[in-house]
């Protein structure tokens, strides 16, 4: 299982608009904290990788984490995030970013959490979170997203390959992460203005 977690400077460095500050930080880590104080003691003990960002803007999560569980897996950002995904059973993503889009688009089971109320979301873009929020791929509570992975554990691809989370999935990815095959061919249409 992958945790992913986010990082944000101490302090407020740029003008982006946008919902989650380095106050909200400390909130994030405690997210996390629920989420891996609610996995079953043995996924967190034999299963769980946490991923830190590479960047480090003095937040002290390695020790945060450890102070939880001693003897729990932690990566620095250090491996690349390709090989982590390629070992995990699950991944989980904490924050709105690329990396879900990537592994949606792969097909790679995925779970996400974050509050939509930090995030600026355009309404069209709600409707297409909560096809996710009802096939149980996307929380706004890290508690019940635990509790999920704690009742498809044993049996993930029931879960993932069932038809109604592929549909989720396929829908999603349509909309915002959709794999083209013939990217260059289609790059080179729009630049030349004889796009379909």
């Amino acid at each position: 299982l992958l945790l992913v977690s986010r990082t944000q400077p101490l302090y407020s460095n740029e003008f982006l608009d946008t919902r989650f500050r380095s106050s909200e930080m400390k909130e994030h880590i405690n997210e996390c904290e629920n989420f891996i104080s609610t996995l079953n003691s043995n996924i967190r003990k034999n299963n769980l990788i946490i991923r830190l960002h590479a960047k480090k803007y003095g937040w002290d999560e390695f020790n945060r984490f450890k102070s939880l569980y001693s003897k729990i897996k932690i990566d620095n950002g250090e491996t690349k995030i390709t090989n982590l995904l390629l070992d995990s059973k699950v991944c989980v993503f904490t924050y709105n970013a690329t990396g879900y889009l990537e592994t949606l688009a792969s097909n790679i089971p995925t779970i996400i959490f974050w509050k939509p109320e930090e995030n600026l979301l355009r309404e069209d873009a709600k409707y297409y979170l909560n096809i996710l929020k009802k096939n149980k791929i996307f929380f706004d509570d890290p508690k019940l997203a635990s509790e999920h992975i704690n009742s498809i554990w044993k049996n993930v691809d029931q879960w993932w390959w069932n038809e109604n989370t592929q549909e989720a999935v396929n829908v999603f990815c349509k909309k915002y992460s959709k794999m083209n095959k013939n990217k260059v061919k289609q790059i080179k249409k729009i630049l030349i203005g004889k796009n379909d």
